[in-house]
């Protein structure tokens, strides 16, 4: 079986971010999202292509849309923590780290 133009365009996006091309991978991720908006992992690759583009506020509402999505998202979690970090917002990254690591927990003792 193929894979889906969903897949397609994830795994385009994540090359072209590899690439260093970060715009162009947002505009997969985004077309991914038009596809699939109930995934997650689309709103993470979203959001860290934002994060290259230096669109920090907006690559923590794409981490907040994963997390919407799919509230177990350790790594929307991880990504948004590291951005407040960097944003100097430190309660709200540490509050995301004890986020990720329960949902991390949880998803081990399954």
């Amino acid at each position: 079986q193929p894979p889906s133009e969903f897949a397609l365009l994830l795994g385009k996006g994540q090359a072209l971010l590899n690439l260093g091309k970060a715009q162009e991978a947002l505009a997969c991720f985004e077309e991914a999202i038009a596809l699939a908006p109930q995934n997650a992992e689309a709103h993470v690759k979203r959001g860290l292509a934002l994060e290259r583009l230096q669109r920090m506020d907006q690559a923590i509402e794409s981490y907040d849309q994963a997390l919407a999505v799919d509230g177990s998202s350790t790594l929307a979690y991880l990504y948004k923590g590291a951005v407040c970090n960097r944003l100097q917002r430190f309660q709200e990254a540490l509050d995301c780290y004890e986020k990720a690591l329960k949902t991390e927990q949880m998803s081990a003792a399954v």
